[in-house]
């Protein structure tokens, strides 16, 4: 009488392991039949591939007259696309009871003991396939067991159902209209302190298998995993498409987890609250994503960024200092953003120009303007290291956004009196408006600093203007004054302190850079002009992309007009088209020793308008253009802590 194994056990994806059957040394576990089919199921959110193998431990089976079935690989005959596998098997069952250990995919390196293998989650995975449910099959490792025992039964079957031993975290991706068609280059999803790929040792013969990732030292760990999506795959829709991560199960609950989504330059940051993930289960999240971004660093980078859309979502590369370009004496460094905010606005409320404003991983700032364009803020990133002084953490740079809806379209070419064209804004910079108004008095700012400040400078009385966010980071006079004779941190602290108007004196030249006097102790290369020529723009430069602090030369040919009056407290200039351009008095300038706005003089207010030069006569002070009702100088010498305004020209 023939003694057969019968081998039995549920074909489902989370429900336990049952019986199992194999036959003698003389009889094979085979396909001999549909219905003596030795098969493997995965759970049922996935399917096999075509090329499929499974691994097989079995130290009471022949494998080819030996006993031991060692790390066994069997390739799939049927069932690639399902769920449910036949197998090519040619074992031979031992004597007794026949312990199985199944596991895929296949690895030769798991080795020979299958009480001590080493599983790795990759941290790169890839998605070559439209349904997931087949392409990440090889970042999970799928396991299961059985036992054979003797029965008098011929055919017949055995069937081993398995189980993940990680999670799968599985993202329904939609979008608007703008991404319809097009291609997703990557997932990345991380998380703090937390393991969620690397190696892991696997005991595959215990009732309870799970990963073990600190079984050796030397095992890799990462705390984030990234999927590229690669052919159509990624290929955006109207209906959300699916993409799968395997990841180590970890319990965060408490915790954030991270995801990052990258299409083309663009990209996307969710969070999700984490939670406990268990093996073998599926977690879905939904992401959307909408219009993404205007990217203002498309034309350059700049210390000053034009907006003019409301409601709308804007970013700029915070790790990029001004233009980020080098100039004489200066050389840009890279920034290392940790946190991001507003450090005032020009409105009465808050959120009255920007809305929100945050830091992505990637180092950009990314914020929304309100309802209503027509204001100024600043924006600053930070080390993220808060101190008493610091709530937020020391300020690395800012960034002036302004809310305006000034048409470069409006310039005005002026031809000077070498010969050489400018092409100057109509409108102050800082300004809401082109009009001859306080809306067109624009920001002031001190010779060679990036940062502005409100066109009414320091008030005598200490009155906050604008929306501060911490008194840390708001209006100051006199946060920093250089001592003679010391280290000169003049710069380092203009950036730290950029709400500070540094008061100049005469013991520095009236000037808010340097210690001493003379002009050993002046910085000339600030704005980019050295050498009193054209020059370069700077790091340092306050205008926006394209645009820059004109030379002294751009000025050159402006005059009292003699063919118009003076009125709507400014002038007007000729432009090369017969044209005019309006500068106005009415802004007027800060004192170099106070920071209060000048009263101005018997013919009334005066307006500065700063130049990148150097005065040629004084050689300590900065040159800049000066109108009064009655009196136009072009070559103005001006105190280089005074605070006026700028006009920017086209670079």
């Amino acid at each position: 009488m023939r003694k057969d194994l019968l081998l039995g056990i549920a074909v489902t994806s989370l429900i336990g392991l049952s019986s199992c059957s194999s036959d003698d040394e003389n009889t094979t576990w085979g396909i001999s039949a549909p219905d003596a089919a030795l098969t493997v199921s995965l759970p049922s959110d996935f399917a096999w591939n075509n090329d499929s193998k499974i691994g097989l431990y079995c130290a009471q089976a022949y494998d080819n007259g030996t006993v031991g079935v060692i790390n066994k690989a069997i390739a799939i005959t049927s069932g690639a696309g399902t769920n449910n596998a036949g197998l090519a098997n040619a074992i031979k069952p031992g004597e007794g009871a026949n312990k199985l250990y199944a596991y895929y995919p296949y690895n030769e390196a798991l080795g020979e003991n299958p009480a001590k293998v080493k599983v790795s989650i990759p941290l790169l995975q890839k998605q070559n396939m439209p349904d997931p449910t087949q392409s990440t099959n090889e970042y999970s490792f799928f396991y299961g067991t059985q036992t054979a025992t003797p029965v008098d039964a011929s055919p017949m079957t055995a069937n081993i159902a398995m189980k993940n031993l990680f999670c799968v975290l599985e993202f329904n991706i939609g979008t608007t209209a703008f991404g319809i068609g097009k291609q997703l280059s990557e997932i990345t999803v991380s998380a703090e302190d937390a393991k969620l790929a690397g190696d892991f040792r696997v005991n595959l013969t215990t009732d309870k298998v799970v990963a073990d990732g600190t079984a050796d030292a030397s095992y890799i760990s990462a705390n984030s995993i990234t999927l590229q999506m690669e052919g159509t795959a990624g290929t955006l829709a109207a209906a959300p498409i699916k993409a799968r991560i395997a990841m180590n199960p970890a319990q965060l609950e408490g915790k954030q987890l991270k995801i990052k989504v990258k299409l083309g330059n663009d990209s996307w940051e969710f969070t999700e609250d984490g939670r406990n993930y268990l093996a073998n289960k599926i977690y879905s999240v939904d992401l959307n994503l909408t219009d993404p971004p205007l990217n203002l660093n498309e034309k350059g980078y700049s210390n000053s960024y034009m907006v003019n859309q409301p409601n709308t979502t804007y970013k700029f590369d915070a790790k990029v200092q001004g233009n980020g370009k080098a100039t004489t004496g200066i050389t840009p460094q890279s920034i290392d953003p940790k946190d991001a905010f507003i450090v005032w606005e020009s409105t009465s409320a808050q959120n009255g120009v920007i809305k929100d404003v945050k830091l992505s991983t990637d180092g950009f700032v990314t914020f929304t303007t309100s309802g209503t364009i027509g204001g100024n803020a600043l924006i600053a990133v930070t080390d993220g290291i808060p101190t008493d002084e610091f709530p937020k953490g020391t300020i690395l740079w800012s960034w002036h956004i302004w809310s305006t809806d000034y048409d470069i379209s409006q310039d005005a070419a002026i031809t000077n009196a070498d010969g050489v064209k400018f092409h100057f804004m109509r409108i102050n910079l800082g300004a809401l408006s082109v009009a001859p108004d306080a809306n067109g008095y624009g920001l002031k700012y001190q010779w060679g600093r990036k940062d502005p400040f409100f066109y009414d400078g320091i008030p005598s009385g200490g009155v906050v203007t604008g929306v501060v966010s911490d008194q840390m980071y708001g209006w100051q006079s006199s946060a920093y004054s250089p001592e003679v004779g010391g280290e000169d941190l003049s710069l380092y602290y203009s950036t730290v302190f950029p709400t500070a108007f540094f008061k100049g004196g005469y013991g520095t030249d009236n000037d808010w850079y340097g210690t001493g006097t003379g002009i050993e102790n002046r910085n000339n290369n600030l704005w980019g002009n050295p050498e009193n020529g054209l020059g370069n723009k700077s790091i340092y430069d306050p205008c926006p992309v394209g645009y820059r602090v004109p030379p002294q030369a751009a000025y050159n040919k402006f005059s009292k007009p003699t063919e118009w009056k003076f009125e709507n407290n400014g002038w007007n200039f000729p432009t090369d088209n017969g044209e005019k351009i309006f500068f106005t008095t009415a802004s007027s300038f800060l004192t170099f020793s106070t920071g209060i706005l000048s009263p101005g003089g018997p013919s009334g207010k005066m307006g500065y308008y700063w130049s990148t030069s150097t005065n040629s006569n004084t050689k300590v002070n900065a040159s800049g253009l000066r109108i009064e009702s009655s009196f136009v100088n072009n070559n103005q010498t001006i105190q280089r802590a005074s605070g006026a305004a700028v006009r920017c020209i086209r670079e």
